[in-house]
């Protein structure tokens, strides 16, 4: 719904004798940076009525172009060409290097040679600042709602192996009146004492992945193997990848942790100094926080002493180098 609207209002604000042939745009944060904008293929998720003619990447380039179809570009507002003022600025510095306007639909738009272009320039700066500005409260406010949310102990995502969502009416009366609800975590048998198993073998026995892996193999119904997400990918079994998820999961002390992973980065994992972690025990834990300890930093000390593979060379390292333009 928002293409639609931005694009009617761009074309609400064009000059008489204006039209627009060509439509450049993505689905994606305005935050990334340059280099990684126009990657996304999410525009293709969405059935938009809307001729797509590139992404931001590609509208650059044709504007370098001697032959390119357009001689300007209008967008709803300055802040949708970037949400990052230095982004949109340069962008907007790369179009007029090439002879191309930058317009906005929520501003005057300057079309003379010699017309007088400091206010409008202060008033696009104060904006792209504004808007830049809000972002990051919204970002800040959200990263504070989220530490409240896991203080008083509700879960985020889907529930850890061990463990089922109880579902709690919504603590606001509002959501609560829409059937909304939060959850916490409540002990799943008997999944949850092959939790505390694993953490044993591992803690108490010193076995590694593979040894607890083929020890759960054995029994499939005392141990029932973890169930992905997508069901066509389960395995059926145990693999060492799962035990390990399962040891590195700090939610079976009883604690609520977020910010495990970096979502905005491809689920990478983050340091454990990053983690937030609730003040008191939530839910009934699965293995104390003493184990837990033990098996964490067993599990950090390998990756200390672990070999690291040295990067393969692509030439030979006193060969010239070379530069040039094709």
């Amino acid at each position: 719904m928002s293409l639609p609207r931005q694009l009617r209002n761009a074309r609400a604000a064009l000059p008489a004798g204006w039209l627009i042939v060509a439509h450049f745009y993505d689905v994606e944060s305005g935050r990334k940076e340059l280099h990684e904008r126009g990657n996304s293929l999410a525009h293709q998720d969405f059935k938009i009525p809307i001729p797509r003619d590139g992404s931001l990447t590609d509208l650059l380039k044709e504007a370098q172009c001697p032959d390119r179809r357009f001689a300007a570009v209008i967008c709803e507002s300055s802040e949708r060409v970037a949400r990052r003022t230095y982004f949109g600025t340069k962008i907007e510095y790369e179009l007029e290097q090439a002879g191309v306007a930058l317009c906005a639909a929520d501003e005057p738009i300057v079309t003379g040679s010699k017309a007088k272009r400091a206010t409008p320039t202060l008033t696009r700066r104060v904006k792209q600042a504004v808007s830049e500005w809000y972002v990051l409260q919204m970002l800040e406010l959200s990263w504070d709602g989220f530490i409240e949310h896991v203080s008083q102990g509700w879960n985020v995502g889907k529930p850890p192996y061990g463990y089922l969502a109880e579902k709690v009416p919504h603590p606001v009366p509002a959501r609560r009146s829409e059937g909304r609800t939060k959850h916490r975590l409540v002990p799943d048998p008997p999944r949850a004492s092959t939790v505390t198993h694993i953490f044993q073998l591992r803690g108490l026995d010193k076995l590694g992945y593979d040894a607890i892996t083929d020890r759960l193999n054995l029994d499939l119904v005392t141990y029932p193997p973890p169930e992905p997400t997508r069901h066509n990918a389960a395995l059926g079994r145990w693999s060492g990848s799962a035990v390990r998820e399962i040891l590195r999961n700090p939610k079976y002390t009883g604690y609520q942790v977020w910010n495990r992973r970096a979502t905005k980065k491809g689920g990478r994992n983050n340091d454990p100094r990053d983690w937030v972690w609730s003040l008191r025990p939530t839910h009934e834990p699965l293995v104390t926080k003493e184990l837990f300890d033990t098996v964490s930093m067993w599990a950090a000390a390998a990756r200390d002493h672990a070999p690291r593979a040295e990067p393969a060379l692509t030439r030979p390292p006193n060969a010239p180098t070379s530069c040039g333009r094709t």
